[in-house]
């Protein structure tokens, strides 16, 4: 009977837990004006735009909650023209071994990613940012298919993305942390995609995910998390927040 009882324990802890990493999350975006992105990273609208923090990579129920052992902050702000999103970044080690736009950033540096989807299509565009501001942006056809050199369409528009590193990049020693902000062009990049017939617009709903990949030698292992946190990986679509606009 004991057996019995702790079984239906463990099978309603589970099931709440399964409930709950269904419950769609929402990042607020903050109006702005005039924004500059020469002062971007200072600007003071970011005062009033709403934080979300990381965390960890989910594989189990007890990892519903957990914040990194290096914390990062993701901000969101619109005008009629670009989504602009800030991510400070917690870092022991700024790494970087991207040199180029050919570099193959997931395996050879610390990198933020964004996973922007509109609400109506399978496919998202898909956005990578390193410390030394090398930058990748394509629009994936659907997160299924990804792998598939044929599913990663180019986008000739250019997502800027400007970065500030507290301490050196690659210098060996311990720093404090990066910021990025990604300047996303959201006009034009829905212009764009509609030669691929993708009929999209600036005001569709959209899906967002925010993530990193943290390497470290003070980590005991690298560190992958995000906002909305991550549930086996950054592609898990269900769990990426709502975007809202204030």
């Amino acid at each position: 009977m004991k057996t019995l009882l702790l079984s239906l324990v463990s099978l309603t802890v589970l099931t709440l837990c399964a409930q709950e990493k269904f419950i769609r999350p929402v990042i607020e975006m903050y109006p702005v004006k005039n924004f500059s992105s020469a002062s971007g990273l200072k600007n003071p609208a970011w005062a009033k735009a709403k934080e979300y923090p990381f965390m960890i990579n989910a594989g189990i129920p007890q990892d519903f909650g957990v914040l990194p052992p290096e914390e990062c902050k993701v901000q969101v702000m619109y005008d009629k023209d670009n989504f602009y999103i800030r991510t400070v970044m917690s870092d022991s080690e700024v790494l970087s071994e991207a040199v180029d736009q050919n570099s193959p950033i997931p395996n050879c540096s610390d990198y933020f990613c964004i996973i922007l989807r509109p609400k109506s299509e399978t496919g998202f565009f898909y956005i990578l940012g390193t410390p030394n501001a090398i930058t990748k942006a394509v629009y994936v056809t659907g997160p299924g298919s990804m792998r598939l050199a044929s599913a990663n369409l180019p986008l000739e528009t250019k997502v800027p993305v400007y970065t500030s590193i507290n301490g050196k990049l690659n210098d060996g020693k311990r720093d404090k942390s990066w910021s990025a902000l990604t300047v996303i062009p959201i006009k034009k990049l829905v212009s764009e995609v509609k030669k691929y017939g993708i009929n999209i617009n600036e005001s569709t709903g959209w899906t967002l995910m925010t993530g990193r990949r943290n390497y470290s030698r003070f980590l005991e292992i690298a560190d992958i998390s995000g906002y909305p946190q991550p549930v086996r990986g950054f592609f898990n679509m269900r769990h990426h927040a709502l975007l809202l606009k204030k």
